[in-house]
């Protein structure tokens, strides 16, 4: 399985930034992707919007997995808090995911590499 890696171009995790991940994930999903991982190692800050986007994402794709990977400490205690957490899987890193994915699958995953 092929893992699509989608790191936000800019650091706030607002609902444009999700607008265009979400045009991102679209187009990985259309090539295929069983695998998503949103790298959010870069977010300094978020906003309610953002997250509320987010979780329409995370319901509006069945057929791929997203995973949210190295999130900042407050990013992930309010996915935590808010649920989010239960709707994609947070992993330490990509590296982390990866493992997660050979395990499931038997076999090493590719990667793919995009910024929206």
């Amino acid at each position: 399985f092929d893992v699509h890696v989608l790191t936000p171009s800019k650091p706030t995790l607002d609902l444009a930034c999700v607008r265009l991940l979400q045009v991102s994930i679209e187009a990985a999903h259309a090539q295929g992707a069983h695998w998503i991982a949103l790298d959010l190692s870069h977010i300094v800050r978020h906003t309610p919007q953002g997250l509320a986007a987010l979780v329409e994402i995370g319901t509006a794709v069945p057929t791929v997995q997203l995973a949210m990977c190295a999130l900042p400490r407050d990013l992930t205690r309010c996915a935590i808090d808010l649920g989010i957490a239960e709707i994609f899987p947070i992993y330490l890193s990509i590296e982390a995911l990866q493992s997660a994915v050979q395990e499931q699958t038997g076999r090493a995953p590719e990667q793919e590499l995009c910024a929206p």
